[in-house]
Formats: structure tokens, C-alpha cells, sequence
């Protein structure tokens, strides 16, 4: 289960309270292997995820073309490396790291990901959900303004091609530790820009956030290309 401050909380049984069998059943009874610390109560509502089951990724040298949603969607605590990959005209976002306790109840948070070496063409020809830049880092989050700890964490974005006929390349939301750095933009002309967000970068509530070494076709500007909110005046850095 997922660390809750110091605390490693490791489960010892589960069972159905509900039905006869876990086939079916919606409510469980889980006893743990030690005392949960305070910060867990029946006053509050809580999300499980079993670490011993979530795996290491690597994905590469793949070509992800026309899909629909999008590329791809990674949610894991454990390392990702997606490199050597084309991302040719998806509809939606091109990468997604999502994380959700509250409609799918599907993944957690991502400690380390890194994204290099992928060649993005023109992606993001669709405005629908989890569809804020190529690259959208979108944790399912209520009350962001309240929230006392970062979701995500540990993501660098490097030495990539984006081809793009229009602005938004990375949004990143709740994330503390984000590298953006010799990356290429290229621009054309193949459809029209429509996308309501005109800022290549858009965070919220972010921390510890680098843009280095980058190459852009037409320039940028930090001051106009950077949407920040409900983020600290250091979160980001220019180099």
C-alpha cells in the first residue's frame, strides 16, 4: 500500500463483507499488519494502491498513429522510460499521466518518468478530457488550492521533436520536480489553431520546475509562454 508519511502500510487479508466471495462484492474488510497512522481515520476517505502489483515501463521504438483519446497513458510508481517513440497525429494528448480517486479509481501517482528521443507530430487535434497540451500531466484533483502534498513527481522531457501546428505543448498540474530541457518546436501550417490554451507551458501548482536548453522555430518568450497558478514565485525556472 501506499506510504502515508513515514508509514509503509502492508495488508495481511482482504475479505468480502458483502458477498459470499470477492466476485461481485463492493465492500471489504482489510486488516493491516500494523497500526495506520493517525492521518487515516473512518472520518476520511482514502484510496489503496498495491505497490507490490505496479510494474516498471519501458516503452520504445513504437509508432502511435491516429488514435482516437490518445497516445499513451502511463500510471505507475515505478520507473517509466518512454523513448524512441513517434507520435503521429493523435487525437487527443500525446502522453498522459493521469491519477484518479475519484471516478475511475485506476492509478496513483508517478515518481519517475522519463520522456526522450520521441518525435510528436502534430498532435492534439481534439479538445475533450485530459486534453490540455501534447503533453498533459492532469491528476483528478477536487480542491487544488487546499491540497497539502504534490501529486507527481520526478518527470523529465528531453531531447524531443515537436512538430505542431499550434501553442500548447506541457501542461502540469500538481507536480513537484518537472525538466523541460533540449527539446526541439518546430511549427506548420496543416490545420487551423484552435485550442483554447495559447501557452506552450500551463502549470498549477507546481514546484521545482527547469526549461533549459531549447530550441524554438519562431523564439518564445517566458514572460508571455508561461501560464503559472496557485504555485510559489520560484517554481519555475528559465535557463
Amino acid at each position: 500500500m501506499e506510504r502515508v508519511g513515514s508509514h509503509f502500510n502492508t495488508i495481511t487479508s482482504i475479505k468480502a463483507v458483502d458477498k459470499p466471495t470477492e466476485f461481485g462484492a463492493k465492500e471489504f474488510e482489510i486488516t493491516f499488519a500494523a497500526t495506520l497512522p493517525q492521518e487515516i481515520s473512518e472520518t476520511g476517505k482514502f484510496g489503496i494502491e498495491n505497490l507490490t502489483w505496479t510494474p516498471e515501463v519501458v516503452f520504445s521504438d513504437n509508432i502511435i498513429r491516429n488514435n482516437r483519446a490518445r497516445g499513451a497513458l502511463f500510471s505507475t510508481p515505478k520507473r517509466v522510460i518512454c523513448e524512441n517513440n513517434l507520435f503521429d497525429h493523435t487525437h487527443g494528448t500525446a502522453i498522459l499521466l493521469c491519477g484518479d480517486c475519484n471516478g475511475w479509481y485506476e492509478t496513483g501517482a508517478c515518481k519517475e518518468v522519463i520522456i526522450r528521443n520521441n518525435r510528436f507530430i502534430n498532435a492534439l487535434t481534439a479538445t475533450y478530457q485530459f486534453t490540455n497540451a501534447v503533453i498533459s500531466i492532469y491528476p483528478e484533483i477536487p480542491n487544488l488550492k487546499d491540497q497539502q502534498q504534490f501529486f507527481h513527481s520526478g518527470i523529465v522531457i528531453e531531447n524531443n521533436t515537436f512538430e505542431t501546428f499550434d501553442r500548447p505543448l506541457v501542461y502540469a498540474k500538481s507536480t513537484d520536480g518537472l525538466v523541460f530541457r533540449n527539446n526541439t518546436v518546430t511549427y506548420n501550417t496543416e490545420f487551423e489553431p484552435f485550442h483554447w490554451n495559447k501557452h506552450p507551458f500551463f502549470f498549477e501548482r507546481v514546484s521545482n520546475v527547469l526549461i533549459e536548453n531549447n530550441r524554438f522555430e519562431n523564439g518564445w518568450d517566458a514572460e508571455k509562454d508561461i501560464r503559472t497558478e496557485n504555485s510559489a514565485e520560484d517554481a519555475i525556472t528559465v535557463k
